[in-house]
């Protein structure tokens, strides 16, 4: 792999999980643009500063847009396979942690609570374990 492609694949692994710790695309970009500074110094990547921004601004933009916010990848691909009645405690759990739907299914997401299509059963079982109501 070249070394822009393992730069920008350093990067990309930080930011997944970190997106959802974030409440607005420019915070999560900021932090990216920390990490990718740190990962050129610390990798001997020897990215230009904009080499740097382009990486920054693609991995931003890839990631925001597909798990944050709403209509999110991850909130479809959840709703496609949980019934009404699943999605009415997906609902109620999400209400009693004052956050949305899709921040919930973007949560487990980007945590690997659901790397596959799970049951509904199973879902029931990480927000138990992952999500307790207050």
């Amino acid at each position: 792999m070249n070394p822009a492609k393992q730069y920008f694949e350093a990067l990309r692994t930080w930011a997944y999980p970190q997106a959802s710790r974030y409440a607005d695309k420019a915070t999560f970009r900021a932090a990216i643009a920390e990490a990718a500074e740190r990962i050129n110094t610390e990798g001997r990547y020897s990215r230009s500063p904009d080499q740097i921004d382009r990486a920054v601004t693609n991995c931003t933009d890839w990631i925001w847009s597909r798990f944050i916010g709403e209509g999110t990848a991850a909130r479809r691909t959840i709703a496609l396979h949980v019934s009404a009645a699943v999605d009415q405690v997906l609902q109620v759990r999400a209400d009693t942690l004052g956050i949305t739907v899709d921040e919930l299914a973007t949560r487990w997401v980007l945590a690997g609570l659901a790397t596959e299509v799970i049951g509904s059963g199973e879902i029931l079982e990480l927000l138990a374990k992952h999500c307790p109501s207050t």
